[in-house]
């Protein structure tokens, strides 16, 4: 394996920048990071009256299930579920600042330091914003999401692309149910 001075791999990364004509003259925004931008924590859809209906016939399946089998753990998680996904199924997103700099990504005021990132990738979609997905040591969490509403994606690659690999990931069948 070829080992690569950090200096060869920002100068590769700059000359590619350049390539596709981002500014390189600045590194720094006003507060000091590499590059900011704000935008929605996720994609928010107006859901009508009746779409509520598919998970409270699910709930109710799953409620008359549980009483049938005396499994009354389960009639409470099931209700919590279903009031958990109505209330985040109606509350619009926040709006986050994100941030890009040498200690890690800044998401909202939750700082994610790279020695917990291992790589990252740009994904798009034609019906969506793209995503800055980072791919994370965590079991729980191993992939987080990042819209690039409002940015160029080839900027955060830049950015982003001095303090991490890039590594493709595939887009997850959750996530695309839930489009």
């Amino acid at each position: 394996s070829v080992q690569l001075s950090d200096a060869h791999v920002v100068a590769n990364v700059e000359d590619t920048a350049l390539e596709e004509g981002i500014d390189t003259s600045t590194t720094q925004t006003d507060r000091g990071f590499d590059l900011e931008w704000s935008s929605y924590e996720h994609e928010y859809r107006i859901r009508g009256p009746y779409w509520f209906l598919y998970p409270l016939t699910i709930a109710t399946a799953g409620i008359a299930f549980g009483i049938t089998t005396r499994s009354y753990l389960f009639v409470a998680f099931v209700v919590i579920a279903f009031l958990m996904l109505t209330y985040y199924a109606k509350r619009p997103p926040r709006t986050l600042a994100y941030a890009i700099e040498k200690r890690g990504v800044w998401m909202g005021d939750k700082l994610f330091d790279y020695s917990r990132i291992k790589s990252f990738w740009i994904f798009s979609h034609a019906l969506m914003a793209p995503e800055l997905l980072l791919e994370t040591a965590s079991p729980i969490n191993p992939v987080i999401h990042v819209r690039l509403e409002g940015i160029d994606p080839n900027a955060v690659k830049y950015a982003i692309s001095r303090y991490l690999p890039e590594k493709e990931q595939k887009d997850l069948i959750s996530r695309q149910i839930t489009r």
